[in-house]
């Protein structure tokens, strides 16, 4: 095992709690709050219309249909969203839910050492969700263009992201339970 991945499997949970409490306070600005770089901010400026990487399982006529609904402002807007917020969200989420998974692993079933690489699921999300964020941006400066093939590629990506996300954070949810049932066995034994 490598350096770099024995260091991720064996991270302190206290960092990694730190980086999932802050990407979740992150989420919760972005898709509550009316404040700059907010969805909540993008639908009132935009007629309504949500960012693309918010839809689930979207079809090339419905990026642009939603593309021509945005307009020139909403465009430039969805990409100074991608280029400020997207950049640093998916690796703060990605590493935050990765390494408190891999310290949940570690504490709630040691004896399962196989287990830790589910801890990876995060950072698949993240890559997903650049991959996303790309694609986008692509289409976004290439507009009016259609490029079909990116649409698709990009509803791929965002399917992968949210479902591996989910999945993530169900994992984390159970590996706390038993983390937590375990402690309680061991304070009753003793």
């Amino acid at each position: 095992m490598s350096k770099l991945m024995k260091a991720y499997y064996e991270a302190s949970c206290k960092p990694a709690l730190v980086m999932f409490v802050l990407a979740l306070l992150a989420l919760v600005y972005l898709n509550a709050v009316d404040g700059p770089y907010s969805i909540v901010r993008f639908k009132q400026l935009h007629a309504g219309l949500p960012l693309l990487d918010l839809l689930w399982n979207y079809s090339p006529n419905q990026v642009y249909e939603m593309l021509s609904g945005y307009g020139e402002q909403g465009r430039n807007d969805y990409i100074a969203n991608l280029a400020v917020v997207d950049i640093l969200l998916p690796i703060l989420y990605g590493l935050g839910m990765g390494l408190l998974m891999a310290c949940l692993i570690r504490r709630s079933v040691p004896q399962l050492f196989g287990l830790r690489h589910l801890s990876l699921l995060p950072l698949v999300a993240a890559l997903a969700d650049y991959g996303e964020n790309i694609t986008i941006a692509v289409m976004l400066q290439a507009y009016p263009d259609r490029i079909d093939t990116l649409a698709v590629t990009a509803n791929i990506f965002t399917m992968t992201k949210t479902s591996v996300s989910l999945v993530s954070l169900g994992l984390i949810v159970l590996f706390t339970i038993i983390a937590l049932i375990t402690r309680l066995l061991s304070r009753s034994r003793n």
